[in-house]
C-alpha cells in the first residue's frame, strides 16, 4: 500500500477476515444510517458506531465528549492496546471522521478499512446480523488539543 501517505492507517479486506476473531481487534461500523446497513447485515464481530448518536454532538455541531467515547470503547470491549478498524457506508466518509475524532481523544490503534462496507460486500465476504457481546473495555479517553485545529489556529497559518 505504497500508494498511501500513512499506509499504516489502512488495512485491506483480506487482512480484516483473517482478524475475525482475534481478541485484540475490533471492529466498529460507522453508519449515519444503521436501519439501512448495520442492522440489516455487518461483518461478523463488527459493532454499531451510530454517527449520529455515538460521535456526532448534533446540539452543539461539535465531536463527541471524552466520556461519550470513554463509555462507547467501553461498550465494544476496547483497551488501550486494541486495535481499531473502522469501515462504514458512503464510502468510508463517516468511519473516517470517527478515526479523527477518536484520534483526537488518544486512541492510538486506528485503521480504516480500504474500500469500506461496499467493496466488503462486492467481494462475497460473509455478513451477520448478530450483534457481538463483549466484555467492558479499559480505554479512557483524554484530549490531544495538539491534534485539531481551530479556526484562530488555520488564519495564523496563513498569515
Amino acid at each position: 500500500m505504497s500508494e498511501y501517505a500513512h499506509p499504516e492507517a489502512v488495512v485491506e479486506t483480506e487482512w480484516v477476515a483473517q482478524h475475525l476473531t482475534d481478541p485484540k481487534v475490533r471492529i466498529l461500523e460507522v453508519d449515519y444510517d444503521p436501519a439501512a446497513n448495520y442492522e440489516l447485515s455487518h461483518i461478523p464481530g463488527s459493532y454499531l458506531v451510530d454517527w449520529r448518536r455515538d460521535v456526532n454532538a448534533p446540539v452543539s455541531r461539535d465531536i463527541l465528549s471524552p466520556e461519550a467515547l470513554t463509555a462507547l470503547f467501553r461498550r465494544c470491549g476496547i483497551d488501550p492496546d486494541t486495535r481499531v478498524v473502522l469501515y462504514g457506508d458512503f464510502n468510508n466518509w463517516f468511519a473516517a471522521f470517527a478515526f479523527w475524532a477518536f484520534r483526537y481523544y488518544g486512541a492510538e490503534h486506528l485503521t480504516l478499512m480500504n474500500g469500506g462496507r461496499k467493496k466488503w460486500i462486492a467481494e462475497d465476504r460473509p455478513v451477520t446480523s448478530a450483534r457481538p457481546t463483549a466484555g467492558a473495555g479499559r480505554f479512557v479517553a483524554s484530549a490531544r488539543p495538539d491534534a485539531a485545529a481551530y479556526y484562530e489556529d488555520v488564519r495564523r497559518s496563513r498569515r
